[in-house]
Order: C-alpha cells, then sequence, then structure tokens
C-alpha cells in the first residue's frame, strides 16, 4: 500500500457508495440549484477520497482507517 495511503477498505468501499448515492440523489431529489451544486461537490469529493484511498481530513488529525502491516 501507499504510505500516503489512510483510508481503509470497508472505509473506502463505503465512501464510494455514499459518493455515487449523493450524486444520484443530487439528480433525482428535484432539489433547488444551491443544494444541487453543493450535493455534487460533496458527493463528488467523498467518491474520490474513496478511489484514492486518502483523505486530507484524516491526515489533519492523524486519523487512520487502514491496517498496518508492521
Amino acid at each position: 500500500m501507499h504510505d500516503e495511503t489512510n483510508v481503509g477498505l470497508i472505509d473506502r468501499l463505503t465512501r464510494v457508495i455514499l459518493g455515487l448515492t449523493i450524486l444520484v440523489s443530487a439528480e433525482l431529489l428535484g432539489v433547488g440549484v444551491f443544494t444541487q451544486a453543493l450535493m455534487i461537490v460533496v458527493g463528488a469529493i467523498v467518491l474520490v477520497t474513496g478511489f484514492a484511498g486518502f483523505c486530507l481530513f484524516y491526515k489533519i488529525f492523524g486519523i487512520s482507517s487502514c491496517k498496518r502491516n508492521r
């Protein structure tokens, strides 16, 4: 695993599913333009962190959901 990875497998899968759900919901719920744009940004961030395995907030706060082999 890349040493910048701080998002574990279950966390990554959850983020991908949640990100896709938010993105699809932004289109299907018929919310206002501002809310839809906000949902798209949040959904995209969650989805990208899931695929990348890296979360900036985790890094800032020293959190990791990865199991490290020692």
